[in-house]
C-alpha cells in the first residue's frame, strides 16, 4: 500500500512513530536550498571558523538556515560570488566579533552590505565591542558562554524582530509538525505557545493519512504488519 510513496513522506512517518532512523540533527529542519526558512549570513575571521561552523550547526537545530562561507562554497565555485549572493539573499547577519574582526577588510563589508540592504545585524561580543555603524546596538554577550546558549539567545531575539519573526516562527511551527515522539511534541508546542507571531492560516500538513504498525505471532515468529488510514 505504500507504492509510490516519496522517501520523504516515509521519512517523516517514521520519525513521527518513534522508529528507529538514521538521525542527523541538521537535516530536515534547514537546508541550503530552503528558501522558506530564515537564512543568516555568519560574517567571522577565518582563524574562528571551527566557532562559527558551531554556532552554524546550533542555528539550524532551532530551524535557521546559515551561511558559512568555508562550509558553504563548493571547491569549485566562484568564491567571491556566492559570497555576494548569500548577501545579497540573507534575512539578516551575524557578526562574530573576535579579535581583529574590525582590522579584516572581508568582514567589515559583509556587514556593509547587510547594513546597506536593511538586514538586521546582530554582533556576537566575544573579544572585541561592536564599532561603527552597528555598534549604536547593543551586542550579545558570547564571552564564556557555550555555543548553544549563544544560538539560543540569538534564536529568541529572531523570533521577536520584525523583520525575521514571521520566517522564525513558521521554523518553530515546522519542527513542531515534525516531533517524532510525543515528549518531543510536548517541548516543541512549548516554543508554538511562546509565539509572539502567528499566520491567519494554520499550516497545511504534507500528508494526510498515518502509519498503524501491527504485530502479530506467525510460526513463532514476530511479523510487522503496517497499513494506513485516513484520518478524519
Amino acid at each position: 500500500m505504500l507504492k509510490g510513496v516519496s522517501d520523504e513522506l516515509l521519512v517523516q512517518l517514521s520519525q513521527h512513530f518513534g522508529f528507529s532512523e538514521p538521525k542527523n540533527d541538521i537535516a530536515g529542519y534547514a537546508t541550503s536550498n530552503d528558501q522558506e526558512c530564515l537564512y543568516i549570513f555568519i560574517s567571522h575571521l577565518a582563524k574562528h571558523k571551527v566557532f562559527a561552523s558551531e554556532l552554524q550547526s546550533e542555528m539550524a537545530k532551532l530551524g535557521a538556515n546559515c551561511f558559512v562561507a568555508h562550509e558553504d562554497i563548493e571547491p569549485d565555485a566562484e568564491w567571491q560570488v556566492e559570497i555576494e549572493r548569500a548577501l545579497r539573499e540573507c534575512d539578516a547577519l551575524i557578526a562574530l566579533l573576535h579579535d581583529g574582526f574590525s582590522e579584516s577588510t572581508w568582514t567589515d563589508q559583509e556587514v556593509g552590505f547587510a547594513l546597506g540592504r536593511g538586514a538586521p545585524v546582530f554582533s556576537v561580543r566575544l573579544d572585541v565591542a561592536p564599532y561603527g555603524l552597528f555598534g549604536k546596538k547593543q551586542a550579545f554577550n558570547g564571552k564564556g558562554k557555550s555555543v548553544p546558549e549563544i544560538a539560543g539567545e540569538l534564536w529568541e531575539a529572531y523570533k521577536k524582530h520584525p523583520k525575521t519573526t514571521e520566517k522564525a516562527s513558521d521554523a518553530v511551527v515546522a519542527k513542531f509538525c515534525k516531533s517524532g515522539s510525543f515528549a518531543e511534541a510536548k517541548a516543541n508546542c512549548e516554543q508554538v505557545e511562546a509565539l509572539v507571531t502567528w499566520k491567519p492560516e494554520p499550516p497545511q500538513l504534507n500528508w494526510s493519512t498515518v502509519m498503524f504498525r501491527k504485530r502479530r505471532t506467525t510460526n513463532g515468529k514476530q511479523e510487522t504488519k503496517a497499513r494506513r488510514d485516513c484520518l478524519e
